[in-house]
């Protein structure tokens, strides 16, 4: 054989070596990195979508709640009761409670605020009078009960409930 032959024949070999070694060894590590990178990329898009969406919450204005609460802080003497009494009404109503009667008693003065308090008396069976209850509680303190007074009415199973409710406003 000729030296030339030689030559072309261990290039081809090596060509052959190098091709088998690729494909056994390099391709499948590079297929692995990127499907890698892949999983990577499209988990960096999910935590940026969702940084995203915790700066516009931290930026966004406050709920409708909070901005009910701090403009009934605000709000005068005479809104305080009118907003006691609306509420109460209809809680009243929505527990399925007979209102009997509403009496706005006389703002007391605190150190860092000023109370609004309404005697309420209303009437219904037990279930009735835990629903109220559990709809005043679930006003996040913008209603606090202050007096609670239950007494039975007549021989049935109506009971009589008489509450003192207040509201909190800004001295």
């Amino acid at each position: 054989m000729v030296k030339r032959q030689k030559t072309l024949i261990i290039t081809c070999l090596v060509s052959v070596i190098m091709a088998v070694v690729y494909m056994s060894v390099v391709n499948p590590m590079w297929s692995e990195w990127n499907e890698v990178s892949r999983k990577t990329a499209r988990r960096q898009r999910e935590v940026s979508r969702l940084q995203r969406k915790v700066d516009q919450q931290r930026g966004a204005p406050q709920s409708l709640g909070a901005q009910e609460t701090a403009s009934r802080w605000r709000m005068t003497d005479a809104q305080h009761t009118a907003f006691l009494t609306d509420r109460m009404a209809s809680l009243c109503k929505q527990a399925g409670m007979k209102l009997e009667s509403l009496q706005p008693a006389s703002v007391v003065k605190e150190e860092t605020h000023r109370t609004h308090p309404v005697r309420v008396n209303v009437r219904g069976d037990i279930q009735r009078v835990v629903d109220l209850l559990v709809l005043i509680n679930a006003l996040d303190g913008a209603v606090e009960v202050r007096e609670l007074s239950l007494h039975r009415e007549g021989k049935g199973r109506e009971i009589g409930l008489e509450m003192v409710v207040a509201t909190f406003g800004q001295k």
